[in-house]
């Protein structure tokens, strides 16, 4: 659903700045269970780029 959100936020930029941000909420939530449940920091990059990805949607949607 966030994909399409995404997608269709190209449309009507409100939508892509709520999935935008949706997503970077969610990948501070994988980040939490990776530290919490002890995983290297090779298994917590990938939630990081994509929250910080996320981050600068919003923000490039924004301005």
């Amino acid at each position: 659903m966030g994909a399409l959100a995404l997608a269709i936020g190209v449309f009507w930029e409100p939508l892509a700045i709520a999935a935008a941000i949706g997503f970077a909420l969610m990948m501070v939530g994988a980040i939490i269970a990776h530290v919490r449940a002890g995983d290297p920091a090779a298994k917590v990059a990938p939630a990081a780029f994509f929250g910080l990805a996320s981050i600068a949607t919003a923000v490039l949607f924004i301005i």
